[in-house]
């Protein structure tokens, strides 16, 4: 979530086929050696966000803890909980 506290950003929407982009394009490495347009630049609303989309709860986790050599900007993990 590159913009924590701050409101989601939608950076790009398909619309009929085609790709209409809210801001300048920007892409991340797709870890097969190309890349793929980022969409939204995410904040903590992301829970928010979730729950809009599948009535599931959702809460985010951030370690900061340097004894166990944990320490960067972008940390964080979502947990989302389906009931049974």
């Amino acid at each position: 979530m590159t913009r924590k506290t701050e409101s989601t950003v939608v950076r790009a929407t398909l619309a009929q086929g085609e790709i209409k982009n809210h801001q300048p394009a920007a892409y991340h490495d797709d870890g097969t050696g190309g890349q793929s347009l980022v969409v939204h630049d995410w904040g903590f609303d992301i829970a928010q966000h979730i729950h809009a989309a599948s009535g599931l709860f959702s809460y985010i986790i951030q370690i900061d803890d340097l004894s166990r050599g944990i320490r960067a900007a972008l940390n964080e993990v979502i947990v989302t909980i389906k009931p049974k």
